[in-house]
């Protein structure tokens, strides 16, 4: 392991205690303990808890999450020996859970989420914290809202469209925007924005400490621009009333604490600082060192608002998390500019009526899947089906996007449906024909894309016939019945 000396001289100078370096030096490389956060909107935690118990797992609670409004869903888990690992289980596959460190599960909860609200993630990829916001937007009863899951890069973001694909995040929208257009193009649109912002990754260093050894300020002066733009962007583009919430992998305090002062400064009056409300948390610095001076960036008030997690202190990888309230709309004092992000090739897309109408009833026949409205929107390109949800006609024709929601069916011969494998994963859960439950070892053997030979099928299904998987209850994904197995269909989505 090799640490950056002039990093270690950074950490230094603003650790509590002097005695505390080693410390710090010897957690920032040690392996952590796997963690996952369990998709809510699909499996509750006490049916979660009961579920894998049988198989000599369990979950354990690391003691952050204040009760609130949003049950705990970031836990630490054990396993007894296994001979696949956890990211190969049929659970993970099929999106009951994603595998994510316990402090990059923080953010996302602090962003005061209600039913129906549209929510910016402005630098998404992996993706991880845009199910997150997916999920707890579909945990509500009915309104889903929508995420928009945005990124620069576009490779990045093709691991967020899988992401979101496999968990189910059908009230998602892919943009691959430069992250400083929304605030100056839409204007306040979105009631609540994610800024977890590029960083240089110096809290990561349980997966590689490449970023500690090549560490160099002049690098980071480049980074802090960027971050603070991200958070001007979303600030302007969020509403009156909605939070922002600034996050980083990372523990210097120009990328953290003074980009949060900078922000205060710029938008003095119109934005406040929430306290991030998470169990023995440390609180953020108040002073930094600049050219053998001290300055103070910080009241000891706000510092005590802020959250940093030290990965000697609280064991998990460096991060850090700043809430902000918008309190006064800047819409007249940034109005914005002519809209330069809207669709310019639109996707040939249709959400008639009469798509509607003709989708949901090839599900309700078919599946005994009767489709809510007010959950549900269907729209089909030339090849597929795709389901999002109702908010996404609020952002067809002002946001160039990537992809929207996820593919459910593709169309087959004379006017036929054929499901994907996000159909079953998604709203195959309601169906109350048309679908087979699989046991543990069965559900293993479909994720690792095996057919599986179902004994004694009495003429139930018909061959040739699609039908959903369950597992408990829960839609698992879509199989094909021939000669009786079912033909796997989980790489088809």
């Amino acid at each position: 392991m090799i640490i950056n000396n002039n990093y270690l001289d950074e950490i230094e100078k603003i650790l509590e205690n002097k005695n505390e370096l080693e410390d710090f030096k010897r957690y920032c490389t040690l392996p952590l303990k796997k963690s996952i956060k369990i998709n809510l909107h699909k499996i509750n935690l006490d049916k979660f808890r009961k579920l894998i118990s049988n198989w000599g797992w369990k979950i354990i609670d690391p003691g952050f999450i204040e009760k609130g409004n949003i049950e705990n869903d970031s836990f630490y888990i054990d396993r007894e020996e296994i001979d696949f690992a956890l990211g190969k289980s049929f659970l993970h596959m099929s999106g009951i859970f994603y595998i994510q460190e316990i402090a990059a599960g923080m953010p996302a909860r602090f962003l005061d989420i209600k039913e129906g609200d549209k929510i910016l993630d402005i630098s998404s990829a992996p993706g991880g914290k845009s199910t997150q916001i997916g999920d707890y937007l579909l945990s509500y009863k009915n309104r889903p809202g929508i995420v928009v899951a945005n990124d620069v890069n576009g490779k990045r973001l093709q691991t967020t469209a899988h992401n979101l694909n496999r968990m189910g995040i059908y009230n998602s929208m892919l943009t691959k925007l430069n992250g400083f257009v929304f605030g100056k193009n839409l204007g306040e649109v979105f009631d609540h924005v994610l800024v977890d912002a590029p960083c240089s990754g110096e809290g990561t260093g349980f997966k590689s400490d490449f970023s500690l050894k090549i560490w160099k300020r002049q690098e980071i002066n480049k980074i802090c621009g960027t971050q603070f733009q991200l958070l001007v962007s979303a600030i302007k583009s969020c509403k009156q009333g909605g939070t922002i919430v600034y996050s980083t992998c990372t523990m210097n305090p120009y990328e953290n604490e003074e980009n949060v002062s900078k922000i205060l400064d710029f938008f003095k009056g119109a934005i406040e600082l929430e306290n991030v409300d998470i169990k023995n948390k440390s609180i953020g610095i108040t002073e930094i060192e600049i050219d053998n001076e001290t300055k103070q960036i910080l009241s000891e008030q706000d510092a005590e608002k802020l959250a940093r997690f030290w990965p000697h202190k609280q064991k998990t990888g460096g991060f850090f998390i700043a809430k902000f309230k918008k309190v006064k709309t800047l819409q007249e004092k940034y109005p914005n500019k002519e809209n330069k992000i809207a669709p310019k090739n639109p996707f040939k897309i249709d959400t008639s009526k009469s798509l509607q109408k003709q989708v949901s009833n090839f599900i309700q026949e078919q599946y005994g899947i009767k489709v809510d409205k007010s959950k549900y929107l269907f729209f089909a390109t030339s090849k597929k089906i795709y389901l999002t949800s109702p908010e996404f006609l609020e952002f067809k024709d002002i946001l160039e996007f990537e992809k929207v929601g996820v593919p459910i069916m593709k169309f087959g011969g004379e006017h036929k449906f054929i499901p994907l494998h996000s159909f079953g994963t998604t709203i195959g859960g309601e169906t109350n024909k048309k679908y087979i439950n699989l046991n543990q070892d069965d559900m293993q053997k479909y994720s690792n894309l095996e057919d599986i030979k179902i004994e004694n099928l009495d003429g139930k299904y018909k061959d040739r016939e699609y039908v959903v998987i369950k597992f408990e209850g829960i839609g698992m994904g879509v199989g094909k019945i021939i000669d009786g197995k079912i033909k796997n269909k989980f790489i088809k989505a």
